[in-house]
């Protein structure tokens, strides 16, 4: 339920506060699947950040709101897969594809 938890927290907000849920599973937590999921969670957050940040300067160039728009499809259909997986098997560690693996 905890994973869960982890993959949804992008769901609830784009802001500061989807990146503090998945950031305290993974320092309380004792459990290695919750810290794993928690971790992805993390991952995809901050990949989508940089992302972000690194397609607002491509507005100028017009490509940029197409890909922005992509990044937000993404943002909300990635979670969902994930969440999909995890509650078919708790006991797995859902790896997002095409993000940049920080923690």
């Amino acid at each position: 339920m905890l994973s869960l938890l982890a993959h949804a927290s992008i769901l609830f907000s784009s802001t500061l506060v989807s990146v503090i849920v998945p950031l305290i599973l993974l320092l309380v937590v004792q459990d290695s699947v919750v810290i794993g999921n928690a971790k992805e969670s993390l991952n995809l957050q901050l990949t989508f950040y940089i992302y972000g940040v690194c397609f607002i300067p491509l507005i100028f160039v017009v490509i940029g709101i197409p890909l922005l728009i992509l990044l937000f499809i993404a943002t909300l259909i990635m979670p969902i897969f994930a969440l999909l997986k995890i509650s078919r098997r708790e006991d797995s560690v859902y790896r997002y594809p095409l993000i940049i693996h920080f923690i």
